[in-house]
């Protein structure tokens, strides 16, 4: 609790377990009596730009975000000041208070109050005591709900309307000074993502020696480059190139060997496994020609993680990749640290799509192998992998360090909710 905030004078015990103790003068009623549950179903087209789907609200922030998704169909109208709560996947806190009128997704319940402050309400309904109590009551495995004949019958604690005016003035306040502090720390970290890209690209095309003599690549948009080096296609430091088969859903598993999709491969040329499918695929499967061996190199050819590259570092695991990820196995006298840094550096979302495909969604096998690189001699590959490494490893404890503290922020953003909403602390 912050130390400048204290506690009302007196409390009451609320009678619910998760609640505790909440001031002795707010009054406890079920949400059912202070909001009701509207559901004016209405049909819309593809072109309402007023359609708020689950997929807009931005998880435990209540912010509207953009999307992709163009929906058509039935959908929910609410009115500004309404509040839409996401009963499906509850945990994920898809909470928004409406600040005009227009239409949701089903998926979303509309509460309106006219007697309670609706910003109060939709703290309440946000705070991560609620979000928690909520998704302890669902039902369905692969489709998680929560109902309204649970959400509806909880007990509440809600204070006169003055004080939940000033409660959520204060919330409004610093909840929006933590976003500030966070949206900071998360530019720090695409600031760090660009030095890393420009630190990869400096070193895969002109190498660790400032006063080595150049040459001319004869490639635009690579520049100069070393005067010993060689300018390549991906093919030929290859001993083939492929993809992974369609589909596999049929022999998915809770365990067996792992299944890699693009989500997979994350930006420091790595592979998170531990976020992989699992799958038991039959000896004769199509695909298991695509099994991962230690120094394959990876490119996410469809979807929007296109042009992203990993090397496989294990050996002691069966992994097999699907359909939108090419394969790439280096000739021996290829370092293949050097081939995955020169294709993420390279081949990577910038010059991959605008110098060499010209924006394309996707990239076959063609495209892949045609993809210019650069040779150096083995041993240099070997020097400048190295370096890279080591430098990937301090931006990624920088990276970390920050992450730590977003997440910090986050809690104490979570707590001050709960805590105010409650009635733990005096605002």
């Amino acid at each position: 609790m912050p130390h400048t905030l204290k506690p009302y004078p007196a409390y009451k015990p609320s009678g619910v377990e998760w609640l505790g103790d909440v001031p002795e003068h707010w009054e406890l009623r079920k949400l059912k009596f202070i909001a009701a549950q509207v559901s004016e179903k209405v049909e819309i087209k593809s072109d309402n730009t007023n359609y708020i789907g689950l997929e807009n609200i931005e998880s435990w922030t209540g912010k509207l975000v953009e999307s992709e998704l163009v929906t058509e169909g039935t959908a929910s109208r609410f009115r500004k000041n309404d509040v839409l709560f996401g009963k499906l996947r509850p945990y994920l806190a898809k909470v928004y208070l409406a600040e005009d009128e227009g239409f949701c997704s089903t998926e979303a319940l509309v509460l309106r109050t006219s007697s309670q402050n609706p910003r109060f309400l939709f703290y309440f309904l946000l705070s991560r005591m609620f979000i928690d109590l909520v998704n302890s009551s669902v039902y369905g495995a692969k489709m998680p709900r929560a109902s309204w004949d649970f959400i509806g019958s909880q007990l509440l604690p809600f204070p006169l309307l003055n004080e939940q005016h000033r409660i959520a003035t204060f919330l409004d306040q610093k909840t929006a000074e933590i976003d500030e502090a966070i949206t900071k720390k998360q530019r720090l970290i695409e600031l760090l993502k660009e030095q890393k890209a420009i630190l990869i690209n400096q070193a895969i095309t002109k190498g660790l020696n400032p006063n080595v003599p150049m040459k001319d690549s004869g490639v635009e948009w690579i520049g100069e480059v070393p005067a010993h080096w060689e300018v390549r296609k991906a093919k030929h430091l290859s001993k083939f190139v492929t993809s992974g088969p369609r589909g596999w859903a049929e022999y998915y598993t809770e365990e067996g060997s792992f299944f890699l999709q693009s989500g997979n491969l994350n930006d420091s040329v790595g592979i998170e496994l531990e976020r992989a499918n699992r799958v038991t695929p039959p000896e004769n499967a199509e695909g298991r020609r695509t099994r991962l061996r230690k120094n394959d190199v990876l490119v996410c050819v469809t979807g929007a993680n296109t042009g992203r590259v990993a090397l496989a570092s294990f050996e002691d695991q069966e992994v097999f990749i699907n359909q939108h990820l090419c394969l790439i196995r280096p000739i021996s006298a290829v370092e293949p640290a050097f081939l995955a840094f020169c294709l993420h550096s390279i081949v990577g979302q910038t010059h991959f799509f605008l110098s060499q495909y010209g924006l394309k969604e996707g990239l076959g096998l063609d495209d892949v192998k045609s993809a210019i690189v650069l040779e150096p001699p083995i041993l240099e590959q070997r020097e400048i992998s190295t370096f890279i490494e080591g430098k990937l490893k301090e931006f990624d404890i920088s990276e970390a360090s920050i992450k730590s503290q977003m997440d910090k922020l986050r809690e104490l953003k979570s707590i001050l909710i709960s805590q105010a909403v409650t009635g733990k602390i005096k605002v």
